[in-house]
């Protein structure tokens, strides 16, 4: 998935929209400091990515680590991954990013989407 956020932050950076990215290879033990410093930039949204199932997935670890932690402060999460399909065959990792609506093209847009809303992190 880093290479398809990577792709995503280049698409972002041509429409003059900056985006953190942060690869977080620890599932199980997410960098709270560093991610909360991240937040803290990036106006309390926090955006996570996973080529897997959302539920119980990195979104859902690591704002619950955030949460938890001492380091808490409100943020608005959105999560993009698998929403309850089973898994499927393709020929390439990118028609199942297409499939699942992860690819670069839908992470900009979602990231876009993101940064001009105007909801209240909580």
């Amino acid at each position: 998935m880093v290479g398809e956020a990577l792709c995503a932050q280049k698409i972002l950076l041509s429409k003059n929209i900056k985006a953190r990215l942060i690869n977080n290879p620890f599932v199980n033990h997410p960098n709270v400091e560093i991610i909360a410093k991240a937040l803290g930039e990036c106006k309390n949204r926090l955006l996570t990515v996973e080529d897997h199932q959302v539920i119980a997935g990195m979104g859902s670890i690591l704002s619950h680590a955030l949460l938890m932690s001492d380091k808490s402060l409100p943020f608005k999460l959105v999560s993009l991954g698998v929403r309850g399909h089973f898994g499927r065959s393709a020929y390439t990792a990118n028609e199942l990013y297409k499939w699942a609506n992860i690819g670069s093209e839908a992470i900009a847009a979602a990231a876009e989407c993101f940064i001009n809303s105007t909801t209240e992190a909580v």
